[in-house]
């Protein structure tokens, strides 16, 4: 998009369901969106706050004068190029608020994204599971797991969404890749927000449990139904006497899934 008059395109997305290139019922025409001016004299820019944007072909900018802000609503890409984006300088599509559904939330698909990703505290990623199969089309059938490809780095955050879909249970020893990043992980899924003590929660399942772990360069979600340990709190402090002002530090060896901590000294 961009043109006109004006140095200037912008579009806010707040709401609704954007739709480039999937048409009703069962096809689907691959088809792009180009976040770009006509011209490298002006700039474009692309605001998704709320609602959907589904592209079932590839997001990307030309002239280096294009802007992608992801912090709100659901993306929905088969592809996503970082290259050339003005806000993206070190190649990475950064999700601020969003969720990142592969596919579409409750539809098993890819996404495959040239650059770096990382997922803020405030963003989601949100995985579809229907079977064992990794999805490797912008949608895919029933018996697909969404999948996502990173070529470069992925650092994780946020929340970690874990949905069963098309009435699937996993077994206890089946594993899903659910990321690849080309070039490792900078940070972990310690750091989702609901990984509580290596324990995330199945959406729509209360007390059933899957872990998110690391496996070489890829993020992998496996042990569907794991019984985390007993909660239990354990602290083991060390310098416990001295003199005023005196810094006392603890040890947290607690078990259990624990979703928070509450200090009373």
């Amino acid at each position: 998009f961009g043109g006109g008059t004006s140095t200037t395109s912008i579009i806010n997305q707040h709401g609704g369901n954007v739709l480039i290139g999937v048409q009703n019922g069962s096809s689907t025409a691959n088809r792009n969106l180009y976040v770009d001016f006509q011209s490298a004299s002006g700039s474009a820019t692309y605001n998704l706050s709320g609602g959907s944007l589904s592209v079932a072909g590839t997001i990307s900018a030309s002239y280096g004068s294009a802007y992608f802000n992801f912090t709100g609503g659901s993306l929905t890409a088969a592809a996503f190029n970082t290259a050339n984006f003005a806000n993206m300088p070190d190649g990475t599509l950064v999700n601020n608020g969003g969720t990142l559904a592969p596919g579409g939330l409750g539809v098993a698909g890819t996404t495959a994204i040239t650059g770096n990703y990382s997922n803020s505290v405030a963003g989601t990623l949100s995985f579809d599971l229907g079977g064992t199969t990794p999805a490797n089309s912008f949608t895919n059938g029933a018996g697909d797991y969404d999948y996502v490809s990173v070529s470069g780095t992925v650092a994780l955050g946020g929340t970690l969404g874990i949905n069963l879909i098309n009435g699937y249970t996993p077994a206890p020893t089946s594993s899903f890749t659910v990321i690849s990043a080309g070039t490792g992980f900078t940070a972990g899924p310690e750091n989702f927000v609901n990984n509580y003590n290596g324990y995330v929660p199945v959406a729509g399942h209360p007390g059933v449990y899957m872990q998110a772990i690391i496996a070489g360069s890829s993020l992998v979600l496996t042990n569907y139904g794991v019984t985390p340990p007993a909660l239990a709190a354990r602290f083991s402090p060390t310098n416990v006497y001295g003199v005023a002002p005196y810094t006392v530090t603890f040890a947290d060896t607690s078990s259990g899934a624990i979703t928070n901590r509450h200090w009373v000294f």
